[in-house]
């Protein structure tokens, strides 16, 4: 089972903290941390990309990272201009509330992915 949580908020830091311009960069970024090497060692590459990709999708569409994507036929090439001003406030709470969020998934019997993180999310925050 995949830790969308530690994805999705390892995915605002990397952005936020590291200045990752590229979905290249943020996948390098994400495969080397503990959740990431865990996910790589239970999925083929192809799907662990498809993965963060999908994480960095949602982000975009919240509106919390700032990103372009120019789909190609082999695969797909993000550019990333960073977090919005609503990503940094988010980043801000994101490394305090997972328990919480946690909790109400469950509360709620929502699976954990980046669009139930981030109905929580705003949920706890606001």
């Amino acid at each position: 089972m995949i830790d969308y949580y530690s994805l999705y908020k390892n995915s605002l830091e990397a952005i936020g903290y590291h200045k990752l311009d590229t979905g290249v960069d943020l996948l390098q970024y994400l495969i080397a941390t503990e959740e990431g090497k865990t996910i790589y060692s239970q999925y083929p590459y192809r799907e662990v990309e498809e993965i963060i990709f999908y994480t960095l999708d949602c982000l975009i569409q919240q509106d919390l990272v700032t990103a372009t994507e120019m789909p190609r036929l082999d695969r797909r090439i993000y550019t990333i201009d960073g977090l919005t001003p609503k990503g940094m406030y988010f980043l801000g709470y994101i490394g305090q509330v997972e328990t919480e969020v946690i909790e109400w998934l469950n509360e709620f019997g929502v699976s954990q992915n980046p669009e139930s993180i981030y109905n929580a999310l705003r949920y706890i925050i606001y």
